[in-house]
């Protein structure tokens, strides 16, 4: 970078992300580990090394998506007003277009979001996607027949494309 190198630039930020530094310069390796980065690989990087890095990385954001260290809740605008959503509550997610109805134990909230953008919200693990239109709570699956679910005693649809990796995690 011809007016700031990349140690100064992450100096700069005041919420600065995971990054892996890539360089040919050794000397920074020491300042790149006091800012926290992931990892730092000098060049020519081998194969071995780059994927050695890439598998800290993945397990470094898989562990941020581990229940122990996840977020239980977020805050939903439902009706003109912001409430409470915490995820064990959910039993499945409809998308409609630009709103979500969301399902719980005691009603069913509608917000304007699309489902993929509500994904992206919520954790990683306990959620699968089942169709196009359908997210649903692992563990407050009841049955699975052909290709419905049973939930509560809602049927939701599991299409034929997600059905594989669906059964797979409920067998888990």
């Amino acid at each position: 970078m011809p007016h700031l190198n990349g140690v100064d630039f992450l100096r700069s930020l005041d919420s600065p992300p995971k990054v892996i530094f890539t360089t040919a310069f050794e000397q920074y390796a020491v300042q790149g580990f006091e800012l926290d980065v992931l990892n730092y690989l000098v060049k020519p990087i081998s194969y071995e090394r780059f994927l050695k890095s890439a598998n800290k990385s993945l397990d470094y954001f898989s562990s941020k998506n581990n229940p122990q260290h996840a977020v239980n809740s977020i805050f939903v605008k439902v009706d003109g007003r912001l409430e409470k959503l915490i995820f064990d509550d959910i039993f499945y997610v409809e998308g409609m277009e630009n709103y979500i109805s969301i399902y719980t134990n005691r009603k069913r909230m509608v917000i304007h979001s699309t489902l993929k953008a509500f994904i992206e919200k919520i954790p990683l693990n306990g959620f699968i996607q089942t169709h196009k239109s359908f997210v649903v709570t692992l563990d407050k699956i009841k049955a699975v027949d052909g290709n419905m679910l049973l939930i509560g005693s809602n049927e939701i649809p599991l299409s034929r494309s997600m059905r594989e990796n669906v059964i797979r995690h409920i067998l888990k």
